[in-house]
């Protein structure tokens, strides 16, 4: 859910536009710059209009990126910029999140790490805390035309919400961390979509996100960073190193003092390894 809060600010003498995003139960502020909107996200939805059109069912894309990214805050927005444009098929944004196991059975099962069992609720977040197998039914669903109910995870709470969210739009935006992990089961659901998109971020830049977002949801200092140590930072390692292909790969530039989204090219490509 979005609320557009105008054009309201000027960022470097250029025209941005500010709104706000209900994300997991979190209203976020994001600020985008016009000629982002213009050059990258409009175009980029005009790109899956066409492709979506074509399609006799819902038109799904994979949007993959480590947590802490702005994948939440981006999808929601190309959500909100596609109900403001006749021209494009309107978009539904929707989360792997909620199919997270809840506490209850993750404090009751053991994931394998370090040739130990371990408690799964200590590395909540990494790709075993997933049903993966209740995610693989509800794509397998939409795919055939049928109507689906999906779950939400309420950072509030923190614990996913069943069969929250009702999908009804033709474009539907499946963002997540390893929706495009080149793993057993993981892989999967490539060829459940139909688009994919990666986005390319630093790795201090969304530890400081995530240790902000954890302190806000009510964790203490201490077991932010221990669970960055056991379980954030491994998987962000793992999702940056260990990617299907995608269609798409947009980078997280950071250019006086703020940032934006930029469509990587092998231009782009080549000054960032230099």
């Amino acid at each position: 859910m979005a609320r557009y809060t105008g054009p309201a600010v000027k960022l470097d003498g250029q025209s941005a536009l500010e709104i706000e995003l209900t994300v997991s139960g979190f209203v976020e502020r994001a600020v985008f710059d016009d000629d982002e909107i213009e050059t990258l996200h409009r175009p980029l939805l005009q790109r899956l209009t066409r492709l979506a059109a074509e399609s006799p069912r819902p038109f799904i894309v994979l949007l993959a990126a480590t947590a802490g990214s702005g994948k939440s805050i981006l999808a929601a927005f190309q959500e909100w910029l596609s109900r403001q444009d006749d021209d494009l098929l309107p978009a539904q944004a929707l989360s792997i999140d909620g199919f997270h196991f809840p506490n209850d059975v993750m404090k009751r099962r053991t994931i394998l790490r370090e040739g130990r069992e371990q408690l799964m609720h200590d590395y909540k977040g990494a790709p075993e805390s997933f049903d993966l197998a209740g995610l693989r039914e509800k794509l397998k669903a939409l795919r055939r035309g049928e109507t689906v109910c999906w779950p939400l995870y309420d950072r509030n709470i923190h614990d996913p919400v069943e069969d929250a969210i009702a999908v009804t739009e033709p474009l539907l935006i499946l963002e997540g961390n390893y929706v495009l992990l080149d793993a057993p089961g993981w892989r999967d659901l490539r060829a459940l979509a139909d688009f994919g998109i990666f986005l390319e971020t630093d790795e201090e830049l969304t530890r400081e996100r995530l240790r902000k977002r954890k302190l806000r949801g009510g964790y203490t200092r201490n077991w932010v960073e221990g669970h960055y140590a056991r379980s954030d930072g491994p998987n962000t390692r793992l999702i940056l190193g260990r990617r299907l292909p995608a269609d798409v790969t947009l980078v997280w530039r950071n250019s006086g003092g703020r940032g934006g989204w930029q469509e990587k090219t092998e231009a782009l490509h080549k000054k960032g390894r230099a």
